[in-house]
């Protein structure tokens, strides 16, 4: 319902040099996708953005990922990798909790809305670490008003990206909050 599949699609077919356009007439006419791929770089003679040439943007920072959905967890993982990260994955915001108590992260990057203990509980509960006091934490949500990034910056998050999430925002978000990665796990 937010769109994050078909932002997952596009990112994935940009990944491997390929497009996609998505087209409707209107409102009850249904929608037609076409998704284009080459057959193969070097016949396509791509030459700038592919895939040989291409450097990882955050090699060797250490990643979690906090968020209740499993694809979500699973194709960011993938993404991040490919972008050199040493990712972690936690599927509750208590399985997280667990996860920073036994290991060091140079980012994390959670779900707003999770059951059980949402993400500004989360961040509550991190910030009481005192190792974890300034570790850079990103929060990731459908809702995007202004209000929502002023109360995610009050309770202690570091940024605030709007889902569906493009890849290039978040490197260039977690770029941001950690300029280099010399290697993993530097807070704590």
């Amino acid at each position: 319902g937010l769109g994050i599949g078909l932002a997952l699609v596009q990112q994935i077919t940009e990944l491997h040099g390929g497009t996609v356009v998505a087209n409707s007439n209107g409102v009850g006419q249904g929608s037609t996708f076409t998704l284009r791929l080459p057959l193969s770089h070097v016949a396509m003679g791509l030459t700038g953005h592919d895939f040989d040439s291409a450097k990882p943007r955050i090699t060797g920072c250490s990643l979690l990922l906090v968020d209740d959905s499993e694809d979500m967890l699973s194709m960011f993982k993938e993404l991040l990798e490919s972008e050199g990260a040493i990712v972690q994955v936690a599927s509750s915001a208590k399985q997280g909790l667990g996860l920073l108590a036994s290991a060091q992260f140079d980012v994390v990057v959670s779900d707003i809305s999770m059951p059980d203990m949402d993400g500004f509980e989360f961040i509550q509960s991190l910030r009481a670490m005192p190792h974890l006091r300034t570790l850079p934490v990103i929060a990731a949500s459908g809702l995007g008003r202004e209000r929502n990034t002023t109360e995610a910056q009050n309770a202690g998050f570091s940024a605030w990206l709007t889902k569906p999430i493009l890849l290039e925002s978040l490197c260039d978000t977690i770029c941001s909050l950690c300029p280099s990665f010399k290697g993993p796990g530097r807070n704590g």
